[in-house]
């Protein structure tokens, strides 16, 4: 008897926790923070439009929107949004020149932006911003960039002077046909070249006589 009653408490133990299992069946308790989180894409190597190599980082802000979304959309949904930005980094960048990249940031950044941000919804996470951060050259065409740039400033420069020279000769030639046509500005030039000086004597070649200018101290 004392058997039978043994093997009907454990037949009853038995039962319970099957019962137990289908009304309360197992649940997993996942962790989602709400909070802003920060998202880095390290130095990817690039290859711009015009051949120029070099390494790109980028930073962006996110947090999840959607709690039930996000788990079950993917199984690591930060890893998911690290993918697309990479991929949407490298995907804008290669098509371009690369002087263009170090000028227009602006419109860089948001074209990064739209093609992650809808990536980034589709797994209940919020996309804030996402932004282009360093660009890194290796030594050697840090170097030919640098000289490139000099090259073009001193370009620039000789240009500017070369204008500067033009315009200082024509406006002597300017003058010298002014001079031509009206020999009365060249004996009023040379009359206030004497009102200027001191203690100086001065003959001016007047026509048919000189006249001699002299002028005390």
């Amino acid at each position: 008897m004392g058997f039978t009653i043994a093997a009907l408490l454990v037949v009853a133990i038995l039962l319970l926790a099957a019962a137990r299992k289908l009304i309360f069946p197992r649940q997993v308790l996942v962790q989602q923070y709400q909070r802003g989180q920060v998202l880095t894409v390290p130095g990817q190597e690039v290859l711009s439009s015009d051949g120029m190599s070099f390494k790109v980082t980028a930073a962006g802000e996110f947090q999840v929107e959607d709690a039930a979304m996000s788990v079950h959309t993917t199984v690591n949904p930060v890893v998911n949004l690290y993918f697309h930005a990479q991929q949407a980094l490298r995907e804008v960048l290669a098509g371009i020149p690369f002087e263009r990249i170090l000028e227009d940031r602006t419109s860089l950044n948001t074209a990064l932006y739209d093609m992650v941000a809808p990536h980034a919804a589709t797994m209940g996470l919020k996309l804030h911003n996402l932004q282009i951060r360093d660009v890194m050259l290796s030594g050697e065409l840090k170097r030919a960039f640098a000289q490139t740039l000099t090259a073009q400033k001193e370009g620039l420069a000789a240009l500017e002077r070369a204008r500067g020279e033009t315009a200082a000769l024509r406006s002597l030639a300017n003058a010298a046909r002014l001079m031509e046509e009206n020999p009365a500005l060249l004996q009023l030039r040379a009359l206030q070249t004497v009102e200027a000086t001191k203690g100086n004597t001065l003959v001016l070649g007047l026509g048919a006589r000189d006249v001699v200018v002299k002028k005390s101290e």
